[in-house]
Parts: structure tokens; C-alpha cells; sequence
């Protein structure tokens, strides 16, 4: 099964939204009771997708500062 389509930014950004947006769905049916418009979790899928695609591209820059050869033992001083 070749999962490559999941390295782009952008489809992985609406898969962040449509996850957000389920569980806002679930929240307000199951939990809060607090019943919201078709157009306010279409608001809340676009403004989360926006977020996610906005930041996804910095998810990376941790992983290039740890991929130092760090080597166990007394320190060079």
C-alpha cells in the first residue's frame, strides 16, 4: 500500500481539519448537547485545516536539529 499522497502538506492539513471538525461534532452531539449549524463546522474545518497547513511545514525543523551524531563518553573539553 503506498501512502506517499500522505506527504503533502495540504492533504494532510484537510485530514487534520476533517479530524477536528469530527470531534468537534461529537463534542456538541454527545457530550455538550450544544447542537451547532452545518456552517459553523464548515468554519471550524476550513479555519483548522488553514492552521494545520500553515504549521505543518515547521513539524520538520525539530528533526534536522536532532540528527546530530551525539556519541556517548567523556566530554571533549
Amino acid at each position: 500500500m503506498n501512502l506517499d499522497f500522505l506527504k503533502n502538506p495540504i492533504i494532510l492539513a484537510f485530514i487534520g481539519g476533517l479530524l477536528v471538525s469530527l470531534y468537534t461534532y461529537v463534542d456538541s452531539r454527545m457530550i455538550s448537547k450544544n447542537e451547532k449549524t452545518k456552517g459553523e463546522y464548515c468554519r471550524i474545518f476550513i479555519v483548522s485545516s488553514l492552521i494545520f497547513a500553515i504549521l505543518l511545514p515547521y513539524y520538520h525543523i525539530p528533526k534536522r536539529i536532532f540528527k546530530e551524531n551525539i556519541i556517548p563518553g567523556p566530554a571533549p573539553f
